[in-house]
Protein backbone atom coordinates (compact mmCIF):
# COMPACT_ATOMS: atom_id res chain seq x y z
CA UNK A 1 0.00 0.00 0.00
CA UNK A 2 1.08 3.62 -0.55
CA UNK A 3 0.09 6.64 1.55
CA UNK A 4 -0.24 10.21 0.27
CA UNK A 5 3.52 10.75 0.60
CA UNK A 6 4.25 7.54 -1.32
CA UNK A 7 5.78 5.83 1.72
CA UNK A 8 5.14 2.12 1.86
CA UNK A 9 3.19 0.81 4.82
CA UNK A 10 1.02 -2.20 5.65
CA UNK A 11 -2.40 -1.72 7.22
CA UNK A 12 -2.88 -4.13 10.12
CA UNK A 13 -6.37 -5.05 8.88
CA UNK A 14 -4.71 -6.76 5.91
CA UNK A 15 -2.25 -8.85 7.95
CA UNK A 16 -3.32 -12.50 8.59
CA UNK A 17 -2.35 -12.39 12.27
CA UNK A 18 -4.53 -9.30 12.81
CA UNK A 19 -7.42 -10.22 10.53
CA UNK A 20 -9.82 -12.84 11.97
CA UNK A 21 -11.12 -13.78 8.51
CA UNK A 22 -7.61 -14.94 7.58
CA UNK A 23 -7.26 -17.18 10.64
CA UNK A 24 -9.06 -19.96 8.76
CA UNK A 25 -7.85 -21.88 5.71
CA UNK A 26 -9.57 -20.36 2.70
CA UNK A 27 -9.18 -18.89 -0.77
CA UNK A 28 -6.78 -16.16 0.41
CA UNK A 29 -6.92 -14.25 -2.86
CA UNK A 30 -10.70 -13.84 -2.75
CA UNK A 31 -10.83 -13.36 1.01
CA UNK A 32 -8.11 -10.69 0.91
CA UNK A 33 -9.92 -8.92 -1.92
CA UNK A 34 -13.14 -8.87 0.10
CA UNK A 35 -11.29 -7.49 3.14
CA UNK A 36 -9.69 -4.72 1.10
CA UNK A 37 -12.95 -3.79 -0.64
CA UNK A 38 -14.74 -3.62 2.69
CA UNK A 39 -11.92 -1.59 4.27
CA UNK A 40 -11.77 1.07 1.56
CA UNK A 41 -15.54 1.11 1.11
CA UNK A 42 -15.95 2.00 4.79
CA UNK A 43 -13.41 4.84 4.45
CA UNK A 44 -15.13 6.18 1.34
CA UNK A 45 -18.49 5.95 3.09
CA UNK A 46 -17.19 8.01 6.03
CA UNK A 47 -15.84 10.67 3.66
CA UNK A 48 -19.11 10.62 1.75
CA UNK A 49 -21.12 11.26 4.92
CA UNK A 50 -18.73 14.04 5.97
CA UNK A 51 -18.90 15.65 2.52
CA UNK A 52 -22.67 15.36 2.43
CA UNK A 53 -22.97 17.02 5.85
CA UNK A 54 -20.72 19.87 4.70
CA UNK A 55 -22.66 20.34 1.44
CA UNK A 56 -25.94 20.68 3.31
CA UNK A 57 -24.52 23.67 5.15
CA UNK A 58 -23.95 25.48 1.86
CA UNK A 59 -26.56 28.15 1.03
CA UNK A 60 -26.69 27.37 -2.70
CA UNK A 61 -25.90 24.57 -5.15
CA UNK A 62 -26.59 21.94 -2.54
CA UNK A 63 -28.63 19.57 -4.71
CA UNK A 64 -26.15 19.65 -7.63
CA UNK A 65 -23.24 18.99 -5.29
CA UNK A 66 -25.06 16.10 -3.62
CA UNK A 67 -25.78 14.51 -6.99
CA UNK A 68 -22.13 14.96 -7.93
CA UNK A 69 -20.76 13.15 -4.89
CA UNK A 70 -23.40 10.43 -5.17
CA UNK A 71 -22.35 9.83 -8.76
CA UNK A 72 -18.70 9.74 -7.73
CA UNK A 73 -19.30 6.93 -5.23
CA UNK A 74 -20.14 3.78 -7.18
CA UNK A 75 -21.91 0.85 -5.54
CA UNK A 76 -19.41 -2.03 -5.47
CA UNK A 77 -21.69 -4.50 -3.65
CA UNK A 78 -23.47 -5.88 -6.78
CA UNK A 79 -20.12 -6.48 -8.47
CA UNK A 80 -18.68 -8.09 -5.34
CA UNK A 81 -21.80 -10.25 -4.94
CA UNK A 82 -21.45 -11.42 -8.55
CA UNK A 83 -17.80 -12.28 -7.98
CA UNK A 84 -18.67 -14.18 -4.75
CA UNK A 85 -21.25 -16.20 -6.66
CA UNK A 86 -18.71 -17.18 -9.31
CA UNK A 87 -15.98 -18.06 -6.81
CA UNK A 88 -17.99 -19.78 -4.09
CA UNK A 89 -21.22 -21.04 -5.61
CA UNK A 90 -20.75 -21.83 -9.30
CA UNK A 91 -21.12 -25.53 -10.28
CA UNK A 92 -17.37 -25.76 -10.91
CA UNK A 93 -16.33 -23.90 -7.74
CA UNK A 94 -14.58 -26.81 -6.04
CA UNK A 95 -11.19 -25.11 -5.92
CA UNK A 96 -11.93 -23.53 -2.53
CA UNK A 97 -12.36 -26.82 -0.58
CA UNK A 98 -9.33 -28.16 -2.46
CA UNK A 99 -7.31 -25.12 -1.31
CA UNK A 100 -8.46 -25.68 2.27
CA UNK A 101 -7.39 -29.33 2.32
CA UNK A 102 -4.03 -28.52 0.72
CA UNK A 103 -3.40 -25.95 3.44
CA UNK A 104 -4.27 -28.49 6.16
CA UNK A 105 -2.04 -31.09 4.48
CA UNK A 106 0.80 -28.55 4.42
CA UNK A 107 0.18 -27.82 8.10
CA UNK A 108 0.81 -31.43 9.08
CA UNK A 109 3.43 -32.25 6.43
CA UNK A 110 5.49 -29.06 5.98
CA UNK A 111 8.34 -31.03 4.38
CA UNK A 112 6.14 -32.60 1.70
CA UNK A 113 6.99 -31.96 -1.94
CA UNK A 114 4.59 -29.18 -2.87
CA UNK A 115 6.59 -27.71 -5.73
CA UNK A 116 3.54 -28.10 -7.96
CA UNK A 117 2.18 -25.05 -6.09
CA UNK A 118 4.88 -22.96 -7.81
CA UNK A 119 5.48 -19.68 -5.96
CA UNK A 120 2.93 -20.51 -3.27
CA UNK A 121 5.16 -23.40 -2.16
CA UNK A 122 7.46 -20.83 -0.56
CA UNK A 123 4.72 -20.05 1.96
CA UNK A 124 3.64 -23.57 2.95
CA UNK A 125 5.37 -23.47 6.33
CA UNK A 126 3.07 -20.68 7.44
CA UNK A 127 0.25 -23.25 7.38
CA UNK A 128 1.63 -24.86 10.56
CA UNK A 129 -0.43 -22.31 12.52
CA UNK A 130 -3.51 -24.42 11.65
CA UNK A 131 -1.96 -27.51 13.21
CA UNK A 132 -1.03 -25.53 16.31
CA UNK A 133 -4.62 -24.28 16.69
CA UNK A 134 -6.11 -27.70 15.98
CA UNK A 135 -3.93 -29.55 18.49
CA UNK A 136 -4.62 -26.94 21.16
CA UNK A 137 -8.30 -26.81 20.28
CA UNK A 138 -8.07 -23.05 20.36
CA UNK A 139 -10.29 -22.51 17.33
CA UNK A 140 -13.29 -24.79 16.71
CA UNK A 141 -13.93 -23.01 13.41
CA UNK A 142 -10.93 -24.74 11.83
CA UNK A 143 -12.25 -28.33 12.16
CA UNK A 144 -15.66 -27.07 11.06
CA UNK A 145 -14.03 -25.59 7.96
CA UNK A 146 -12.27 -28.90 7.24
CA UNK A 147 -15.49 -30.86 7.61
CA UNK A 148 -17.19 -28.46 5.22
CA UNK A 149 -14.41 -28.91 2.65
CA UNK A 150 -14.60 -32.71 2.89
CA UNK A 151 -18.36 -32.57 2.50
CA UNK A 152 -18.07 -30.39 -0.59
CA UNK A 153 -15.63 -32.86 -2.15
CA UNK A 154 -17.53 -36.07 -1.37
CA UNK A 155 -18.43 -36.25 -5.06
CA UNK A 156 -14.84 -37.42 -5.57
CA UNK A 157 -14.06 -39.75 -2.68
CA UNK A 158 -17.47 -41.44 -2.48
CA UNK A 159 -17.51 -42.54 -6.09
CA UNK A 160 -16.05 -45.86 -7.18
CA UNK A 161 -12.36 -45.68 -7.97
CA UNK A 162 -11.48 -46.32 -11.60
CA UNK A 163 -9.51 -49.56 -11.50
CA UNK A 164 -7.16 -48.59 -14.30
CA UNK A 165 -6.29 -45.34 -12.52
CA UNK A 166 -5.75 -47.28 -9.29
CA UNK A 167 -3.41 -49.69 -11.06
CA UNK A 168 -1.53 -46.87 -12.77
CA UNK A 169 -1.07 -44.97 -9.49
CA UNK A 170 0.10 -48.08 -7.60
CA UNK A 171 2.54 -48.88 -10.41
CA UNK A 172 3.83 -45.32 -10.20
CA UNK A 173 4.53 -45.26 -6.47
CA UNK A 174 5.67 -48.87 -5.95
CA UNK A 175 8.70 -50.51 -7.53
CA UNK A 176 6.73 -53.72 -8.01
CA UNK A 177 3.00 -53.88 -8.68
CA UNK A 178 1.04 -57.00 -9.56
CA UNK A 179 -2.63 -57.30 -10.52
CA UNK A 180 -4.53 -60.55 -10.08
CA UNK A 181 -8.12 -61.47 -10.94
CA UNK A 182 -10.94 -60.76 -13.41
CA UNK A 183 -8.92 -62.44 -16.14
CA UNK A 184 -6.07 -60.00 -15.54
CA UNK A 185 -2.55 -61.02 -14.65
CA UNK A 186 -0.16 -58.12 -14.84
CA UNK A 187 3.22 -57.27 -13.38
CA UNK A 188 4.70 -53.76 -13.36
CA UNK A 189 8.35 -53.23 -12.52
CA UNK A 190 9.63 -49.69 -11.99
CA UNK A 191 6.42 -48.40 -13.57
CA UNK A 192 6.67 -50.52 -16.71
CA UNK A 193 4.31 -53.36 -17.62
CA UNK A 194 6.25 -56.57 -18.22
CA UNK A 195 5.50 -58.11 -21.61
CA UNK A 196 4.73 -61.59 -20.29
CA UNK A 197 1.71 -63.73 -21.14
CA UNK A 198 1.10 -65.16 -17.68
CA UNK A 199 -1.78 -67.35 -18.92
CA UNK A 200 0.87 -69.46 -20.67
CA UNK A 201 3.05 -69.64 -17.58
CA UNK A 202 0.58 -70.60 -14.87
CA UNK A 203 3.03 -72.25 -12.50
CA UNK A 204 5.35 -69.25 -12.64
CA UNK A 205 2.38 -66.99 -11.89
CA UNK A 206 1.25 -69.21 -9.03
CA UNK A 207 4.69 -69.07 -7.42
CA UNK A 208 5.18 -65.37 -8.03
CA UNK A 209 1.81 -64.34 -6.55
CA UNK A 210 2.48 -66.58 -3.53
CA UNK A 211 5.91 -64.97 -3.06
CA UNK A 212 4.47 -61.47 -3.36
CA UNK A 213 1.63 -62.20 -0.93
CA UNK A 214 4.01 -63.78 1.60
CA UNK A 215 6.37 -60.79 1.31
CA UNK A 216 3.47 -58.39 1.93
CA UNK A 217 1.79 -60.26 4.77
CA UNK A 218 3.98 -62.63 6.77
CA UNK A 219 7.47 -62.64 5.30
CA UNK A 220 7.54 -66.43 5.76
CA UNK A 221 8.25 -67.30 2.16
CA UNK A 222 7.10 -70.36 0.21
CA UNK A 223 8.26 -73.98 0.59
CA UNK A 224 7.02 -77.48 -0.20
CA UNK A 225 4.49 -77.28 2.64
CA UNK A 226 2.75 -74.35 1.00
CA UNK A 227 0.71 -76.77 -1.13
CA UNK A 228 0.69 -74.67 -4.28
CA UNK A 229 0.24 -77.75 -6.45
CA UNK A 230 3.26 -76.98 -8.61
CA UNK A 231 6.93 -77.87 -8.83
CA UNK A 232 8.71 -75.05 -7.03
CA UNK A 233 11.95 -75.90 -8.82
CA UNK A 234 10.37 -75.64 -12.29
CA UNK A 235 8.38 -72.54 -11.38
CA UNK A 236 11.50 -70.84 -10.03
CA UNK A 237 13.37 -71.71 -13.24
CA UNK A 238 10.54 -70.14 -15.27
CA UNK A 239 10.63 -66.96 -13.19
CA UNK A 240 14.39 -66.67 -13.47
CA UNK A 241 14.07 -66.89 -17.23
CA UNK A 242 11.15 -64.48 -17.66
CA UNK A 243 11.63 -61.75 -15.06
CA UNK A 244 14.02 -58.84 -15.57
CA UNK A 245 17.36 -59.68 -13.98
CA UNK A 246 17.15 -56.96 -11.33
CA UNK A 247 13.73 -58.23 -10.26
CA UNK A 248 14.66 -61.91 -10.42
CA UNK A 249 17.61 -61.25 -8.10
CA UNK A 250 15.14 -60.38 -5.31
CA UNK A 251 13.80 -63.97 -5.42
CA UNK A 252 16.04 -66.04 -3.17
CA UNK A 253 16.22 -69.61 -1.86
CA UNK A 254 17.53 -70.45 1.58
CA UNK A 255 16.96 -73.77 3.37
CA UNK A 256 14.50 -74.76 0.63
CA UNK A 257 12.38 -71.65 1.34
CA UNK A 258 11.68 -69.31 -1.57
CA UNK A 259 11.33 -65.64 -0.67
CA UNK A 260 10.81 -62.32 -2.37
CA UNK A 261 13.18 -60.14 -0.35
CA UNK A 262 12.00 -56.81 -1.76
CA UNK A 263 10.91 -54.34 0.91
CA UNK A 264 7.12 -54.76 1.44
CA UNK A 265 6.71 -50.99 1.14
CA UNK A 266 8.03 -51.28 -2.42
CA UNK A 267 5.36 -53.83 -3.34
CA UNK A 268 1.79 -53.24 -4.43
CA UNK A 269 -0.42 -56.33 -4.71
CA UNK A 270 -3.85 -55.55 -6.19
CA UNK A 271 -6.46 -58.30 -6.25
CA UNK A 272 -9.98 -58.07 -7.64
CA UNK A 273 -12.52 -58.90 -4.93
CA UNK A 274 -15.42 -58.34 -7.35
CA UNK A 275 -15.51 -57.63 -11.04
CA UNK A 276 -14.97 -53.90 -10.66
CA UNK A 277 -13.40 -53.49 -7.21
CA UNK A 278 -9.71 -53.84 -6.43
CA UNK A 279 -8.32 -54.49 -2.96
CA UNK A 280 -4.69 -54.08 -2.03
CA UNK A 281 -3.23 -57.02 -0.15
CA UNK A 282 -1.53 -55.76 2.99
Amino acid sequence: MLDSDSHRFQIADFVPYCQPKLHLPCDFVMCSLEIRVEYWRNIIQRYFVAAQSAIRLEPSGREANERAIQGAVSNTEPLLAELRELVYHSPSALHVPCMILVQIYAAFFPSADLKWLNNAAQMVKTATIYRWRLERRSDVAIPETIVGALTDLDVFYRQDVDVDLQIAETARIRRLCIVDGRDRREVYWNGNLLDIDWTRHKRAWTLFTALVEAAKTSGQGVDTFSELGISLKDARADLSRMLPRKLADWVTIKNQVHRLTLDPLDIGFLRFCTRDVLNEVK
